[in-house]
């Protein structure tokens, strides 16, 4: 009897064989070397410091608006037209706005961009569509929709329900 030293694969075997190494070939060929790896490396923690530094303006822009509108009286000086304080009742407002189809109207400081929603009666309407609404008063806040100044849409939508806005 010969002895035969040696591995017999099968034609399956062999293919199976064949196949793994090309993968193993091509996964190796693929890697990256330690000087790409490092430029690669550097340029994810250059996007990650680019998102982080964009996230923060946006907060401190966010901030800026905030304070604007806070600190807005939505009424100027009727001489020179510069701001004046809330308390002050000679002052002009500083509003304009468009009344809606549906009986809304919309009224915008025009210094801040604060907005009041509400829905008008008929004696607004009528005033409204004689007169318009610059430099208009305005409303009472307990008619003004809860939803005309909310700063984020996140905010926005935790307020809505069934898709209809919530009005207090």
């Amino acid at each position: 009897m010969t002895e035969t030293n040696g591995i017999y694969f099968s034609p399956d075997q062999l293919q199976e064989f064949m196949a793994k190494a090309m993968a193993a070939a091509v996964a190796e060929a693929r890697k990256m070397t330690p000087m790409e790896e490092r430029k690669y490396n550097e340029e994810v923690q250059r996007e990650k410091r680019r998102d982080r530094m964009a996230i923060e303006l946006a907060k401190a822009e966010e901030q800026i608006q905030r304070n604007k509108r806070l600190g807005c009286s939505h009424k100027c000086d009727p001489r020179t037209g510069l701001a004046v304080g809330r308390d002050r009742q000679d002052g002009d407002w500083t509003t304009g706005g468009q009344l809606h189809g549906n009986d809304m109207a919309t009224l915008v400081c025009i210094r801040c961009a604060w907005t009041w929603r509400w829905i008008t009666s008929p004696a607004e309407r009528d005033y409204i569509n004689n007169a318009g609404m610059l430099h208009m008063s305005p409303p009472d806040q307990g008619r003004v929709d809860e939803l005309s100044n909310i700063e984020s849409e996140r905010d926005r939508l935790t307020m809505m329900k069934d898709d209809e806005p919530v009005v207090v």
